[in-house]
């Protein structure tokens, strides 16, 4: 059962103890450990509880390694990724955004030996909106850590964030 390792993984990304985890998902710190263990099989219930406190997906908690397509291991590097600081989720996001433009090029150039003349005026615009995109990605990053400025001072003021 592939459960109790991704439980187990899951809960160490997230910097969570198992008394952390059993707090967060209103179970008792016995069962996360027997869950880690594969002593005992979760209940539907169980696994959604786990779903929301480790904010991950069924896949997360359930796929068996080998057994996940290349699509499924990109969605669940991309849903490892959101616990990432804002500056290295717009990294990211640049680093993909550049790959698939790459991609596309060199199968064009492959295709035809050359780089035709509406493929540079695409990369072209695709630069230019990249700018533009460049400037949505800075304020969407300033904006994520703001919240979570006044997220971690809601807290250290004895508040606590939903």
């Amino acid at each position: 059962m592939a459960l109790g390792e991704n439980l187990k993984r899951l809960r160490k990304l997230a910097g969570l103890t198992q008394g952390d985890l059993a707090d967060m998902a209103g179970m008792k710190l016995g069962h996360i450990s027997k869950l880690e263990r594969n002593e005992t099989d979760a209940k539907v219930s169980t696994v959604h509880k786990l779903m929301e406190a480790l904010n991950c997906s069924a896949n997360d908690l359930l796929h068996v390694k080998g057994e996940a397509g290349l699509s499924q291991m990109l969605e669940r590097a991309i849903s490892m990724a959101e616990v990432l600081p804002a500056r290295d989720k717009a990294t990211l996001l640049s680093v993909v955004d550049k790959f698939v433009l790459a991609s596309q090029i060199t199968a064009v150039v492959r295709s035809t030996g050359t780089v035709p003349p509406e493929v540079a005026m695409s990369i072209e615009a695709d630069l230019m909106a990249e700018e533009e995109e460049g400037d949505l990605i800075d304020r969407l990053v300033r904006d994520e850590e703001e919240l979570a400025r006044l997220e971690e001072d809601e807290q250290g003021a004895g508040y606590r964030v939903p």
